[in-house]
């Protein structure tokens, strides 16, 4: 994500890097993977055909996912990692509800289409409908941040943090926006929390350490 050169007053950043510090704080599970859920129980015998009629459970979805995310912290190369990616996002996308998964898809097609306004009325009424999917609070801290309200979109990766933690797309963002208001420090923490979460990330190293010497090295 590149926007223009940011016109925004010292003091507006400050209040920016103070919600960008929560926010990587919230992060912090990160590093010590993820929480291990109970199995979920099973499908009763007497009636097989019914796993097939229904959605998945929460969770065996939240196991699921939190599978794959295990998966991504020890993938062996970025090949490896960028399928893991594919399907944790399609985990993120798949909510167990057909009306959030329509407006969703509905959300997306509005996307291809540059309709800002029609996407912020989906992206509400999904976050009203579904306050505990991410996707929601994601897709729409993308809208803020392409619109340039940089403090309506961390407020919306936090609550995208709050409920995964690890989520790889929430915390590049974080650091990006970070970065481009000059705040390296915060962005450093937020990608090493990436790194954490997802270690052959596209250019996460160079990203680290280029931030690292224009942090820790000021301090020599």
């Amino acid at each position: 994500m590149t926007l223009p050169p940011l016109l925004i007053s010292g003091t507006r950043i400050r209040r920016l890097a103070a919600v960008a510090a929560v926010l990587v704080a919230m992060s912090a599970p990160a590093l010590a993977g993820g929480k291990e859920t109970d199995a979920p129980n099973a499908p009763a015998a007497d009636n097989p055909g019914s796993a097939l009629a229904l959605p998945p459970a929460p969770e065996d979805r939240a196991k699921v996912l939190s599978g794959l995310l295990d998966r991504l912290a020890k993938a062996a190369n970025e090949s490896e990692a960028a399928a893991i990616r594919t399907k944790i996002r399609e985990q993120w996308t798949n909510s167990g509800s057909p009306t959030i998964d329509l407006l969703l898809a509905r959300d997306a097609q509005a996307g291809l289409t540059h309709d800002l306004a029609l996407r912020r009325r989906l992206l509400g009424a999904i976050i009203h409908l579904a306050p505990d999917n991410p996707e929601g609070w994601h897709r729409r801290a993308d809208l803020d941040y392409a619109e340039q309200h940089l403090g309506d979109a961390m407020a919306d990766l936090g609550h995208v943090l709050v409920l995964e933690p690890r989520h790889f797309d929430a915390l590049e963002a974080l650091a990006t926006m970070m970065r481009e208001v000059g705040r390296n420090d915060l962005a450093l923490k937020a990608f090493r929390r990436l790194q954490a979460v997802d270690p052959t990330s596209a250019n996460i190293k160079p990203e680290i350490d280029d931030l690292a010497r224009k942090v820790e090295g000021q301090r020599i």
